[in-house]
């Protein structure tokens, strides 16, 4: 199990990373919202992606329109962050998913 500190380091890369891709693959079509430890995606069709590190469990916690609450544990030998309930899928992946349907158009993250 891997301390506070690096979870959040890890957290905080994965937050600055997704804002970044999140910017240019929008454009005009959501606004980022990156407060420190929450990380907002607005969307122009009033949904709303949520993003939070919750450190107790060292987990990042997404609440999505479509997948509803999951939660997310680095996995170090693999480098991403994989579902709780489905080992196999990863934050990225389920975000893809969920905004390329939330905004009409595919969404890349990688």
């Amino acid at each position: 199990m891997q301390t506070n500190l690096n979870f959040k380091l890890v957290a905080e890369k994965t937050f600055e990373s997704l804002s970044s891709i999140l910017e240019d693959v929008l454009e005009d079509k959501g606004e980022i919202e990156d407060t420190g430890g929450i990380l907002k995606i607005l969307l122009s069709n009033s949904n709303t992606v949520l993003l939070n590190f919750h450190t107790p469990t060292s987990q990042i916690w997404l609440s999505s329109p479509l997948s509803g609450a999951l939660h997310f544990s680095w996995d170090d030998q693999q480098r991403k962050w994989l579902s709780t309930r489905s080992p196999h899928e990863d934050l990225f992946t389920f975000l893809e998913r969920d905004l390329s349907q939330l905004c009409g158009f595919s969404v890349d993250l990688k």
